[in-house]
């Protein structure tokens, strides 16, 4: 998840713990006036005390995610960084083999992937970067926050993934939607909601969330999944006919 949904997720546990914390609040206050409880009270409290204690530790988990997030370069910067790559590589003859040596560890792979629940096959690119602030013969690479190239930078790798193809609307935010939709068990949003929460529609929101519950039924996460041998009927592109 990227820094900015992880965000709204620790946005929505704090709302849930302020709730939560009020009907705590409230129990506490039926256990003074009255000094002597009913059993049903003692037990919705130390349920709530329970969910409170999940939520901590939800917001423990969410909070060492942004943490990581936010140290690794996000898709843009990268693709900014390959950006002006490829101008100095352009103007380049000879030094540009050794550009491209010092940006990449090892070839950019061409992965084929199945569409999960379709016989679409799509095309991804994998390859491994070797980040840091650094000089390459005339480039200048500088990671987030800093102005100032260290004598001895530290370098270190990145497995990168890059859609060769532009992903539909239930792929795309099968995960984000289950997510949302299971951050309150007490209170499960509706299909506006997360359509809203996600920016798209209802019916978009629909298609996305049952993705995402049967992704997470086969333990699976990415909806994309490669593939090791050709499938059967695989979808392909048909070469137009000319009179």
């Amino acid at each position: 998840m990227t820094p900015v949904e992880i965000e709204k997720l620790r946005v929505g546990l704090k709302k849930r713990r302020a709730e939560l914390k009020r009907q705590k609040d409230n129990l506490l206050k039926v256990v003074m006036k009255s000094g002597d409880p009913p059993e049903f009270v003692i037990v919705k409290a130390e349920e709530i005390q329970a969910q409170l204690d999940g939520l901590r530790r939800d917001e423990e988990q969410l909070e060492s995610q942004l943490t990581q997030a936010r140290m690794l370069p996000s898709r843009d910067e990268i693709i900014e960084k390959f950006q002006g790559a490829a101008e100095q590589i352009l103007a380049m003859e000879r030094s540009s083999g050794a550009v491209l040596e010092q940006l990449l560890k090892g070839p950019i792979r061409a992965v084929p992937c199945q569409q999960f629940g379709r016989n679409k096959v799509v095309l991804r690119a994998e390859m491994t970067l070797l980040l840091s602030e650094i000089r390459i013969q005339g480039i200048e690479l500088h990671s987030a926050g800093r102005e100032e190239v260290p004598i001895n930078p530290k370098i270190f790798q990145k497995d990168v993934v890059v859609d060769l193809f532009e992903p539909s609307i239930a792929p795309r935010y099968a995960m984000s939607a289950l997510n949302y939709y299971n951050l309150n068990s007490d209170h499960r949003p509706t299909l506006e909601e997360i359509g809203s929460y996600l920016g798209i529609s209802k019916r978009g929101a629909h298609l996305a969330l049952q993705m995402g519950k049967e992704l997470r039924r086969q333990g699976l996460s990415d909806p994309f999944v490669p593939l090791t041998e050709a499938p059967e009927n695989a979808s392909r592109r048909r070469p137009q006919q000319t009179a």
